[in-house]
């Protein structure tokens, strides 16, 4: 009785091990036959904007930590600035880091397989990672006195003149020293904005602030950046459809005017080597990016973009660029965006006029352009999704000499640099795991399944050997291959496992002879 319980058991491990090698086998080759549906499955997952899904919670707020470092300029010799033998001088600052949040509010799903949302932007400040607090003080030309004089440089004398007497009497020089939280977010009170808010052709193209600041009232808004609407189906995701319920922007004619390319969180797939287009609502306007070869990022290709011709020039080698000049083309390296900016002489350019025409830098001392100052995309061109991004722009104001304002008269034109700012984002590394598993999943269904049949296969050929060269078989070598009944019918079931492995013995005897 033992000797039976113990060849059941036997015959039960071996019963087990063979159905689950024949799983292993089948499952294998599903998989392996399988492998291009589950990519097209996984794939269109990062295309899927739904509440719930991985990506719509990627695309509602930041899931990771963002940086965005500013850099100020700081004017060291304000005192030479009528004199035109002198050239202004600048001395950098910074960096001052804020931590950055995005999130997305009021979103919309709408039937025509768009989606609208506004965009909300928090910015932290980062002490113990900047060059120092927010107190630190910068000098510079002042940016309302510029605009002023700016708005009013075809007006008539009569009104340029009381503009100026009103400078004098107020101000009494062109530049201001205000700390770099006064300048940033905090914003600090001009009189200036007052008086300009007293006079109607001006009071109209004011922005709606009681203070100055490059980014007051900006932070925790939802409005600032305005309202979009992108298109989420497979040939216009992440597309932007309309900006502020429009499909044009009012500051530039012709085509200049489109609202196109992505709004910045999704990109067209698969990517292409040419060029790359981002609408950028701070200069209302979408950013042309230039196709510049091929890099490698944690073990993955990618396509990099940098901001190139088609961004930089304003006609001469890209005519269809000359539209985003509105009145005053310059040379290579600056864009204006003085229509998007309330009227202000807004510029922007590269960081410390990189790639830009030298007649920019020739007018300054204290800037040192480098390949520390581009700006570049690196994506991954299956998918869409970046690698690494550094974005990089400089704020300038155009100064120029208007009559009959004495604090603006008689100097030379120039372009004065403010600041600039960066924000640098690398795949973390367990996003770049997961996206690595995602561009290979073919190739790993090919190995995992090949793996998977051929230790099934391996299993059934260990238990062939097993039976042949142990005692289930016995040793004594049995040339009668034949059994007249395996399994009687009228047997007992324990009867019938010692002529199933009786059975099994022959056919290994007659397999080692």
């Amino acid at each position: 009785m033992h000797i039976i319980r113990s060849k059941k058991r036997k015959f039960n491990l071996i019963l087990c091990s063979l159905t689950t090698s024949v799983v292993l086998i089948i499952s294998g080759i599903i998989l392996i036959l399988m492998r291009t549906f589950i990519h097209n499955k996984a794939m269109g997952k990062l295309h899927t904007l739904e509440p719930g899904e991985f990506t719509y919670d990627l695309f509602k707020k930041t899931p990771f930590d963002i940086y965005f470092d500013i850099y100020m300029f700081n004017w060291t010799n304000p005192e030479d600035f009528h004199d035109s033998t002198k050239k202004p001088v600048f001395k950098e600052v910074g960096p001052f880091r804020f931590q950055e949040i995005i999130e997305k509010t009021n979103i919309t799903f709408h039937e025509n397989n768009t989606i609208s949302y506004n965009r909300t932007r928090r910015w932290y400040f980062k002490a113990e990672q900047s060059i120092s607090d927010l107190d630190a003080p910068i000098t510079t030309i002042n940016p309302v006195a510029v605009s002023g004089a700016y708005t009013l440089r075809d007006q008539s004398f009569f009104m340029r003149k009381g503009f100026s007497v009103s400078l004098n009497s107020i101000m009494g020089r062109i530049d201001v020293t205000k700390s770099v939280g006064e300048m940033l977010f905090f914003g600090y009170d001009d009189v200036l904005i007052n008086v300009a808010k007293t006079i109607p052709f001006v009071s109209k193209n004011l922005p709606p602030m009681d203070k100055f600041g490059w980014f007051y009232t900006r932070n925790n808004s939802n409005t600032f950046d305005g309202r979009f609407n992108m298109g989420i189906d497979d040939l216009t995701f992440g597309q932007l459809k309309n900006w502020n319920f429009a499909a044009h922007t009012p500051y530039y004619d012709g085509k200049c005017s489109e609202i196109t390319g992505s709004a910045g969180d999704f990109f067209p797939k698969p990517l292409t080597k040419g060029n790359l287009n981002i609408f950028n609502v701070e200069m209302c306007r979408t950013i042309v990016m230039d196709y510049d070869g091929e890099s490698s990022r944690k073990f993955m290709r990618g396509y990099q973009y940098t901001l190139g011709d088609h961004f930089l020039d304003n006609g001469t080698l890209i005519p269809e660029n000359q539209c985003y000049c509105t009145g005053e083309c310059v040379p290579y390296g600056m864009m204006n965006i003085s229509l998007c900016r309330y009227g202000s002489p807004g510029f922007v350019s590269l960081p410390h006029f990189y790639k830009a025409d030298p007649y920019y830098l020739n007018l300054v001392k204290g800037l040192e352009p480098s390949d520390r100052h581009n700006f570049y995309m690196i994506l991954e061109p299956n998918t869409g999704i970046p690698l690494e991004i550094a974005a990089r722009l400089q704020v300038n104001l155009m100064v120029r000499s208007v009559p009959g304002i004495s604090l603006l008269s008689n100097i030379n034109d120039i372009f004065f640099p403010m600041l600039w700012f960066e924000q640098v984002f690398k795949i973390p590394y367990s996003f770049a795991f997961g996206l690595f598993i995602l561009l290979w999943i073919k190739e790993i269904c090919i190995v995992v399944g090949t793996c998977m049949a051929m230790t099934g296969i391996l299993v059934i050929y260990y238990i062939i050997y097993r039976i042949c060269t142990t005692n289930i078989c016995g040793k004594r070598r049995n040339k009668d291959l034949f059994i007249k009944e395996l399994v009687p019918l009228n047997q007992e079931k324990d009867d019938a496992i010692p002529k199933i492995l009786g059975y099994m013995k022959l056919v290994c005897n007659n397999i080692i002879l």
